[in-house]
């Protein structure tokens, strides 16, 4: 019982943060999003995980930067 709760409590702090800091997590998603299609443009040989790192890199630079005190 006790671990269904830790599990539901964690769910509900997750979804609060979420809500609380939508515009920076939207911003992470989006540039993420995009950093990898844009690597995969420039560099069509690369391997698609190195993409998923790097648009994941570039997502947190521009998250930070847009709303630097909503984010984290």
């Amino acid at each position: 019982m006790d671990d269904e709760k830790e599990k539901r409590s964690g769910l509900r702090s997750i979804g609060h943060e979420i809500k609380t800091h939508a515009a920076a997590y939207l911003i992470l998603a989006a540039f993420s999003l995009a950093g990898l299609v844009i690597s995969h443009l420039v560099f069509p040989d690369m391997s698609i995980w190195i993409g998923v790192v790097g648009g994941l890199a570039f997502g947190v630079y521009a998250a930070l930067f847009a709303v630097p005190d909503k984010f984290l």
